[in-house]
């Protein structure tokens, strides 16, 4: 940032303010026959912390009526005046060995000057020139620089401080370091998750007739699966019923939603004895007894699996993140690949049994993984598609399975 002072015809105090570089009103010392004061001069600073490397001076400056080819830029820690000495106090003036110009050619005399050749600076105009590679003062405060304008050879007459040699144009400036702002802002890792018995659509008018969005418009879920009333298993077909979930997360590494079955039979089914036996098992996976695999259901053999339809964003869901939660391929796929939901005789499910030390299946410690994100995801829906069928020779009997679902993050 800058601030430009015209000129007055006195020293004004000098002013440094956050990050700004301020034009100082300031007569030379040394009298130069035809020598005019450069007026709106500053220079901006593309950093202003105090040690930064890197850095661009941006000087700029309107000039008298005469024209000048070379420029000096002085640096001093104490005064802009021109003619005065000038005190290079340690880390109270900028590093400017590595400085290059975007035009001319540049020089570095001393440790506090650049000197800049072949350049052409009209008289009574705006001259601009920014410098590159400068170090700032490592100290936080002010810092001066005396710019002069010299006609072409005459740049090495200024060895700096009383010897200025002849000049045509000259000012003073006053830059400041500031110490730097730092914002600190913090998100807290997030995971919401919930299971409906009707899909989540953001529009749920509840009984007390507010309307709820997300995981607040979720339906306490209850799968009653069958046809007719009350609903029965036949052999003659695929019964089948829906629960959802919602997953709102913001974890870079994404999300899985595990699924641990609470019946104890070995083949995670549907029982009638409390989990002891299960008349209606875990489907079978494609030739593989423990189910890891997705099939169809035959109609009239007992079965029971699990169809994971790809989420869908929320209706009316604000700030999607664009990520979708992904079925599982044990309870999205078959051969052929069949996921029409509209058509649960076809579709194919899975029940994945799988045991052993490693091992994820929905009877280990940790249930086995049926759907997942790669990133985060906001208001995502899945629909999950439970189904069964009865054999002729199925025992009569309520049936019943409990599964837990669990959300876990990768943050």
């Amino acid at each position: 940032m800058n601030i430009n002072r015209n000129a007055l015809s006195r020293a004004t105090a000098l002013f440094s303010a956050f990050a700004l570089a301020v034009g100082v009103v300031a007569p030379a010392l040394v009298s130069k026959v035809d020598a005019a004061q450069l007026t709106s001069r500053s220079i901006k600073m593309s950093d202003s912390t105090p040690g930064a490397s890197n850095v661009k001076y941006l000087v700029e400056f309107t000039t008298g009526s005469v024209a000048a080819q070379e420029l000096v830029l002085e640096f001093c820690s104490d005064t802009p005046l021109i003619g005065a000495t000038c005190q290079t106090t340690a880390g109270h003036i900028p590093t400017l060995g590595s400085a290059t110009a975007a035009s001319g050619t540049v020089t570095n005399p001393a440790a506090n000057q650049l000197h800049v050749t072949g350049l052409t600076i009209g008289a009574s105009g705006v001259f601009s020139l920014e410098f590159s590679n400068i170090t700032n003062p490592t100290y936080t405060g002010t810092f001066f620089v005396r710019v002069l304008t010299f006609a072409t050879g005459n740049h090495s007459g200024y060895t700096g401080g009383t010897t200025t040699g002849t000049y045509v144009d000259y000012g003073g400036i006053a830059l400041s370091t500031v110490q730097q702002v730092t914002i600190t802002a913090r998100v807290m890792e997030t995971l919401t998750f919930c299971v409906s018995g009707e899909p989540i659509d953001n529009s749920t008018l509840g009984s007390d007739s507010v309307v709820r969005s997300g995981c607040g418009a979720a339906q306490t879920p209850s799968v009653d699966i069958g046809t007719g009333t009350p609903r029965v298993l036949s052999a003659a077909q695929v019964d089948r019923d829906s629960a959802w979930t919602q997953l709102s997360t913001n974890a870079t590494g994404g999300a899985i939603i595990r699924m641990k079955a609470t019946n104890t039979c070995a083949n995670a089914g549907l029982s009638s004895t409390g989990g002891a036996a299960c008349n209606i098992p875990g489907i079978d996976g494609g030739g593989s007894s423990d189910g890891s695999a997705a099939k169809a259901i035959t109609a009239g053999t007992a079965a029971f699996g699990l169809f994971v339809n790809n989420s869908t964003a929320t209706t009316g869901a604000a700030g999607s993140l664009g990520g979708v939660v992904v079925g599982d391929v044990n309870y999205h796929s078959g051969t052929p690949l069949n996921a029409n939901i509209a058509d649960p005789a076809n579709l194919h499910y899975g029940m994945d049994r799988q045991s052993g030390t490693g091992a994820q299946g929905v009877l280990t410690v940790y249930g086995d993984p049926i759907a997942s994100s790669t990133g985060p995801v906001s208001q995502e829906n899945n629909e999950l598609v439970f189904a069964a069928t009865a054999s002729l020779t199925t025992p009569a009997g309520i049936y019943t399975g409990n599964e837990i679902l669990i959300a876990t993050g990768t943050f």
